[in-house]
């Protein structure tokens, strides 16, 4: 846990697995291989929203964007 309240997830086995499937299904649509060991870290955490204003998380069908104005 981070001072800001946040945990910090580090990327297992099984994620880089989860990656390696997600790059075949996207990689034709623009997606950045960090990104996509970003999803696949979350939905490996059991974790579906990302905060962020990169519109290339929309793509991936398994986890939902939220853009940070969307909080205020």
């Amino acid at each position: 846990m981070t001072d800001l309240g946040l945990n910090v997830l580090l990327v297992t086995k099984k994620d880089i697995e989860i990656s390696l499937y997600f790059y075949q299904q996207y990689q034709n649509k623009g997606m950045l291989p960090r990104h996509i060991i970003h999803a696949a870290t979350m939905v490996q955490n059991g974790l579906d929203t990302i905060v962020s204003v990169d519109k290339h998380f929309d793509i991936i069908e398994e986890v939902q964007r939220m853009a940070p104005s969307d909080l205020i």
